[in-house]
This record gives C-alpha cells, sequence and structure tokens, in this order.
C-alpha cells in the first residue's frame, strides 16, 4: 500500500509519450518507454548536446509545439509528428526527472532524493537556454494532502489529465514505484463512521480523524478520514459524536489498496466531504459502497 507521508511534490499529468534522453560520454540517444531508440528528434538531440553534462539520462514527456483544445488533441498531434520517418519537428520534451549518474541508470536505482534531482535538472535547463527541452515545474511542494483533491479538480477543469505525485524523498527507480502515484480522478465511496480520535498538538480537544468502515470483497475494512475536515466541523463532531458516529458519510476517495503485508484493504487520500454528506437513506455496514 503506497501512503503519502511528510512532503511531496505535485506536477501536471502531461498527455504525450514517454522519453528517456541518454547522454553516455557526450553522445546523445533517445528511447521510448518500451527501450526502443527514436531516431529524428535532431532538435532536441542538439539541445542535449550542449547541455553542461556528459553522462545521465533525462526522464520527461515528447509533446506536440503548440496550444491544443485538450490533452487528447495534443497526444493526438505528439503521436501524429513522432511517427513521421527522417527529421522529427515541432516537438519538444519536457523533462521531470534526471539521474546525473548512468552508471545508477542502468543498476535500476539512484539513491539521490528526488527534490534534489528535479532540482539539479532544473538548473541545468535554465542555465543551457535549451529551446526544446523544458522543465516541468511544480504544481505544488508540501504536506497539505487537501491541496491534491484542489489541484486535481483544477486540472480536470483545464482539460488535462491528472497530476502526479512524487514523494520528495523518494529514489528513482526503473520500475514502477512507491514513491510515485498517477492521479487521475476521485471517486465518491460511502463509509460507516464507527468512532472519532481526538487530535493532537494543535488539533487537542477537537476531531482528529474519523475512524470508519466498509465493505469490500466480502470483508470490513477500517479505514481512518482526517482529510478534509474544517476547523469548525472538528469542533462541532468532538462536542456531538452522534452527528456523524453510527452513520454512513459520503467521502472522495482515489482508489482501495491493499496492504502487502497485512492483506488488509483500504482506500487511498480518503476526504471529508462535510456534514452535509451524512446520508439520510443508510444507516449500516450493508449500506457502505467503494467501488472502484
Amino acid at each position: 500500500e503506497n501512503k503519502v507521508k511528510g512532503k511531496f511534490i505535485l506536477t501536471q499529468k502531461l498527455d504525450g509519450s514517454r522519453i528517456l534522453i541518454l547522454k553516455e560520454s557526450g553522445n546523445v540517444k533517445c528511447f521510448s518507454r518500451q527501450g526502443q531508440q527514436i531516431e529524428g528528434l535532431n532538435d532536441i538531440v542538439e539541445d542535449v548536446e550542449k547541455m553542461n553534462f556528459d553522462n545521465g539520462v533525462i526522464d520527461g514527456e515528447l509533446l506536440a509545439i503548440g496550444e491544443f483544445k485538450d490533452s487528447a488533441d495534443g497526444y493526438k498531434e505528439t503521436m501524429k509528428r513522432s511517427r513521421i520517418k527522417g527529421d522529427k519537428t515541432g516537438l519538444k520534451v519536457v523533462a521531470y526527472d534526471f539521474i546525473a549518474d548512468i552508471n545508477n541508470f542502468y543498476k535500476g536505482r539512484d539513491n539521490t532524493s528526488c527534490y534534489i534531482r528535479k532540482m539539479n535538472l532544473e538548473n541545468l535547463i535554465r542555465s543551457s537556454k535549451t529551446k526544446f527541452v523544458e522543465y516541468l515545474n511544480p504544481i505544488y511542494c508540501g504536506t497539505d494532502k487537501e491541496v491534491i483533491q484542489e489541484k486535481l479538480k483544477e486540472a480536470i477543469e483545464n482539460n488535462q489529465e491528472g497530476l502526479m505525485l512524487n514523494l520528495f524523498d523518494a529514489p528513482y527507480e526503473c520500475k514502477r514505484s512507491k514513491g510515485l502515484l498517477k492521479i487521475k480522478q476521485f471517486k465518491d465511496a460511502d463509509v460507516l463512521v464507527t468512532d472519532i480520535v481526538e487530535g493532537e498538538g494543535a488539533m487537542k480537544g477537537m476531531t482528529g480523524a474519523l475512524k470508519c468502515q466498509f465493505l469490500y470483497k466480502g470483508e470490513v475494512c477500517d479505514v481512518e478520514v482526517g482529510t478534509g475536515l474544517k476547523e469548525e466541523e472538528r469542533i462541532k463532531i468532538f462536542n456531538d459524536p452522534s452527528l456523524v458516529v453510527g452513520k454512513v458519510i459520503t467521502i472522495k476517495m482515489f482508489e482501495v489498496t491493499k496492504n502487502s503485508k497485512t492483506g488488509k484493504y483500504s482506500l487511498r487520500f480518503p476526504s471529508f466531504q462535510g456534514l452535509d454528506y451524512v446520508r439520510l437513506d443508510k444507516s449500516s455496514i450493508d449500506d457502505t459502497n467503494v467501488d472502484d
């Protein structure tokens, strides 16, 4: 189960074609996600050749240059331009990761923290004044998980595909990584509130989280919902737990997760939507629903 603890970085999810640019002893080659070499990206290759490093890997997205109605139109144009034989023009790379030691890439892992890799990449691109290689600026960097839902809503309203979430200190791995999450769309889930948990520190004397249960694949599963509660709601519920305890509420969540150690199911990014989302038509664990 991937849990977001501590600091994280949010970036826009780009709807293009993944590209890895390897520079070895000054020699530049471009590869697809599947490891096939991409020929003809001369503008991009020339940009990377003049960048101030001799051995390393730039990870990013190949995108069509221009303004498009939405990400789907941009994706179609990217595919069209990238499939042309010979010199492929009208394309750029929006880069989001950098492995400074190519040997680490060949080993399949670079332990440099994500934020340092991004900082190194940004400095490299800024100082090189490239035309066809851009840096993907983060949307948010911090610990507030409530921002995830806000920024995802903005992305969807702007016809973008979603967000990517990097854990601040995560290594680079040449495989599916727990330090990198795709966030495409939040869903509704109905859960039963069984208890409240008092907050700690600044939230002492108010609700820190709601203990909840839901049925999934015939099992009763547990989840704590602490995100999304406004301060006045935290106080109100703490003073009168019956407002939610024993009631089914509709929350937002990203997906159902399974803990590899315990085999238990839970929910990723559960978020309280407010007291207006207490279900008057539902009352028991049998009424819960987390279809993903």
